[in-house]
């Protein structure tokens, strides 16, 4: 076993040991297979089951172990359709971060686009980061983090692409 593996690799490296769906192309037409499909949705639900039981019964050791399993067979379920999840998972970390505002000029001039675009948003403002790299733009009365106006939405078709 090798520990420079991605979470993802590890996933195929099981997969790979017991005989388990493990695509490299996307499974386009995954759909078509209802009982792959509806074995990797329970597996995911019943995870999250037990992650809703842990929180209920305050047990912090049961928590961990739930969100450690949700992650394993959410990545299961993405070899076994196909979907490589750690580049999946680049993209839309690289989409997340274009939410925040690289300049001051930037997070007010987004502020000023919800305060004329989106009533919905009663107290848009802005903050520096945390580490201080960035704005953040959010609706100060709900806390809600708000998207800069250079958000760029998060783009799959190189995963698509053979």
């Amino acid at each position: 076993m090798n520990n420079m593996q991605s979470n993802f690799q590890k996933i195929i490296e099981f997969h790979k040991a017991f005989g388990l769906d493990n695509k490299e192309e996307p499974q386009t037409e995954v759909f078509d297979d209802k009982k792959l499909v509806d074995l990797r949705v329970s597996l995911i639900e019943e995870e999250v089951g037990e992650l809703k039981d842990a929180i209920k019964e305050r047990d912090f050791t049961e928590v961990i172990d739930a969100l450690g399993d949700i992650l394993y067979v959410v990545y299961g379920a993405g070899t076994s359709f196909g979907i490589d999840l750690d580049k999946a998972f680049s993209l839309i970390h690289d989409s997340n971060m274009t939410k925040l505002c690289k300049t001051e000029e930037e997070a007010i001039q987004t502020v000023e686009w919800y305060k004329e675009n989106e009533s919905r948003y009663d107290t848009p403002a802005y903050r520096l980061s945390d580490d201080k790299k960035y704005y953040v733009v959010y609706n100060e009365s709900t806390g809600k983090i708000l998207k800069s106006i250079n958000y760029s939405p998060v783009k799959f078709d190189s995963m698509l692409s053979n």
